[in-house]
């Protein structure tokens, strides 16, 4: 990603991939949102509904750091309102890392770090969610209580 023309892209890639972060949670997140100084970031209105202040790593926030700031938002859509769609530059993405075409954006989560796997099963909303992105496999999620 280092190589790719278009910085604010790599960034979001590279972001997405060490934060295992939703593209909608990406697409949402305003610069008020990023405290450098504390390594966090503020998760407003997320999936799973309550607003949340999680650890990041330092690597995540370095790949904010080349961003222009044009916009409250950290990557802006069009005339920096939010960022509503990111199928086409995901396609160019996709095709030059030689990615299957049913290989999607979303499939970036499982593939973060195993830190930040950490940090999305301890926001995830349910055991059931959380064990999809686990960095472990079980053979029955249905836990005797």
């Amino acid at each position: 990603m280092d190589k790719w023309p278009f910085k604010g892209t790599a960034a979001l890639i590279k972001f997405a991939l060490y934060t295992g972060l939703r593209r909608g949670e990406l697409f949402k997140l305003t610069r008020d949102d990023v405290d450098f100084e504390r390594s966090m970031i503020t998760l407003r209105d997320p999936k799973g509904g309550k607003t949340q202040t999680l650890p990041i790593r330092r690597e995540a926030l370095d790949a904010l750091k080349s961003l222009e700031v044009n916009s409250s938002f950290v990557f802006p859509g069009k005339d920096g309102r939010q960022k509503k769609e990111f199928y086409r530059p995901w396609e160019r993405i996709r095709q030059a890392a030689k990615l299957p075409g049913s290989f999607r954006f979303h499939g970036l989560i499982p593939s973060c770090d195993q830190a930040s796997r950490i940090v999305i099963l301890s926001a995830a909303k349910n055991l059931d969610s959380s064990l999809r992105f686990a960095p472990f496999r079980m053979t029955n999620s249905k836990l005797p209580l």
